[in-house]
């Protein structure tokens, strides 16, 4: 018994993938290719966000510096009166609002117009007790914990 080599068929000893063995292993690959991708896309998304909370957090600390330096010194402290509570923080005569979401100094824009400030909450203590003010704010929907500035 001869057997041609053109014949079609099994026989022993050849090589190559069949149909079906090609398609289990595309499909293998396109499983592993889809992790490797929606791992990739996760850390570019962390990474995102990450980079935004820090943005958040210095500006949020120039604020604070920024309100610091004005209270810096010997300060007559217009807005709010003792005892009070106010969205607007005047120091002789420089005056810090918030106008369509953006932090303003007399009117100049201390935050980017990337970031909206909302709830900027200005407290002054009670004549009774020794001068401050307690100061907060959100950036973004976050909230930035109350910070007492005492007055020098």
């Amino acid at each position: 018994m001869f057997v041609k080599s053109n014949q079609v068929g099994h026989a022993k000893g050849q090589a190559g993938f069949t149909l079906l063995e090609t398609l289990i292993y595309i499909a293998l690959l396109s499983f592993i290719m889809t992790g490797v991708i929606l791992g990739a896309m996760e850390v570019m998304y962390g990474t995102a966000r990450t980079r935004d909370s820090i943005i958040l957090e210095q500006e949020a600390h120039f604020i604070f510096r920024k309100i610091d330096w004005a209270l810096n010194g010997s300060v007559v402290i217009t807005e709010p009166s003792m005892g009070w509570t106010s969205d607007t923080l005047t120091v002789d005569g420089q005056t810090f609002a918030v106008d369509t979401g953006v932090l303003e100094l007399d009117g100049e824009a201390l935050t980017p117009s990337s970031i909206t400030v909302s709830q900027f909450i200005v407290e002054r203590t009670p004549s009774s007790e020794e001068d401050a003010v307690s100061l907060s704010f959100k950036l973004n929907n976050k909230e930035f914990a109350t910070s007492t500035r005492y007055v020098r």
